[in-house]
């Protein structure tokens, strides 16, 4: 691929969750057009306590990849687990 299109074919989706000084937990997803996958990665975060940490995972698509429909959704959450070295 070119350069100019990894930069235009790209998704860039991220979880985020943590405590502030005063203990309450601070959460917030992003899915950039990408639909479900920041909040499925926020869900994950939450239903394994994780904190404190940032989840970023980037995604290509266009005419030259196959469409995968939700099989994304495990394929994110795979490279959640992935990073943070969860089996």
């Amino acid at each position: 691929l070119l350069k100019s299109e990894v930069s235009t074919t790209s998704h860039v989706m991220y979880a985020y969750r943590y405590a502030d000084d005063g203990g309450e937990m601070c959460e917030n997803f992003e899915s950039d057009g990408d639909w479900g996958i920041g909040f499925h990665m926020l869900k994950f975060m939450r239903d394994n306590s994780i904190s404190n940490h940032v989840l970023i995972v980037t995604r290509m698509c266009g005419p030259n990849f196959k469409h995968i429909g939700t099989d994304r959704m495990i394929h994110a959450i795979n490279v959640c687990k992935s990073a943070l070295e969860l089996s």
